[in-house]
């Protein structure tokens, strides 16, 4: 499970603008200032997918993937280096374009 997601991450690009058009292409919003990136939503939607997985988070530049089958470890592993700048940037009102529309109030 490592690998498969080590490689879905490195897949989005090989700097911050490249990782922000990706997630653009495959329809990834977030809510910035909420820890809830597009790179969350993203690896919540394409890696929940495996009937293994029970849940994703991404916290603190850590990626954490809990596994349905209690014998096998929890996976966690960092953000790549472009993916953690892409988060980074887009929590501080960068990329705007991948902002979800929000209700006010929500």
């Amino acid at each position: 499970m490592r690998k498969q997601v080590l490689a879905l991450l490195c897949g989005l690009g090989e700097r911050p603008g490249d990782v922000a058009e990706s997630l653009r292409r495959a329809g990834a919003r977030g809510d910035p200032g909420h820890g809830r990136t597009p790179v969350v939503r993203f690896l919540a939607v394409v890696v929940s997918a495996d009937p293994l997985v029970e849940e994703v988070t991404v916290a603190d530049g850590i990626v954490t993937v809990t596994l349905r089958l209690r014998w096998r470890a929890t996976v966690r592993l960092p953000l790549p280096p472009p993916v953690a700048t892409f988060a980074a940037a887009f929590e501080r009102g960068l990329y705007p374009e991948l902002a979800r529309l929000t209700e006010p109030g929500t």
